[in-house]
């Protein structure tokens, strides 16, 4: 299953759905956290059509990078904004 692995900044929310296969993390910033957000996401078994990043973010103030290897998504947040929501879900 689809889990964060590490977040980075203050968890407030964690929940996946197996059914749709679609993962919500919700978290604010927390003094001296720095880093990404890690997320594992089981490809191969969850994701055979890749997935999709939705987030609360405004669109160029967020990036992810994908590490294949270890099935990582790594989720760097706008660091002007406190409270940050991700929805990963299967692409189409």
């Amino acid at each position: 299953r689809s889990y964060p692995q590490r977040i980075a900044g203050r968890p407030l929310l964690v929940d996946y759905d197996p059914e749709t296969k679609i993962l919500r993390v919700v978290f604010d910033d927390a003094p001296g956290v720095t880093g990404a957000t890690e997320i594992y996401l089981p490809v191969a078994r969850r994701f055979p059509n890749h997935f999709d990043v939705w987030t609360t973010d405004p669109d160029g103030t967020w990036s992810t990078s994908w590490d294949a290897d270890r099935e990582i998504l790594s989720y760097t947040a706008d660091p002007a904004r406190s409270h940050h929501e991700i929805v990963i879900s299967p692409a189409p």
